[in-house]
């Protein structure tokens, strides 16, 4: 386990910017789960270079999944499946606490 700050504000009320958001690289992401997920740079596809998300994930079917910010509920980012380089499942607190 290992932790990340929140970087903005995409996924206020959830997590502040700057909170630590604790995450598990060997739990599976489910549906509607939050992780951290990371994707190629768009601008440099070929490149090693990635860009991180955390999102709630709330998966499709079709090798299609949907990335969800707390603040524009409603508003989805579709991401194919092998556009995804790995996602990393972040703990809820009851989960850690309990």
């Amino acid at each position: 386990m290992f932790t990340v700050r929140s970087p903005d504000s995409s996924m206020v009320p959830w997590r502040r910017v700057n909170e630590l958001v604790y995450l598990d690289p060997l739990r599976a992401v489910g549906d509607r789960d939050h992780a951290l997920v990371e994707v190629p740079l768009e601008a440099a596809p070929n490149s090693p270079t990635f860009y991180n998300k955390l999102r709630r994930v709330r998966r499709v079917g079709g090798g299609v999944i949907d990335l969800e910010k707390w603040e524009c509920r409603g508003e989805l980012e579709r991401v194919p499946e092998t556009g995804i380089i790995r996602m990393l499942r972040a703990l809820e607190w009851d989960k850690m606490l309990g």
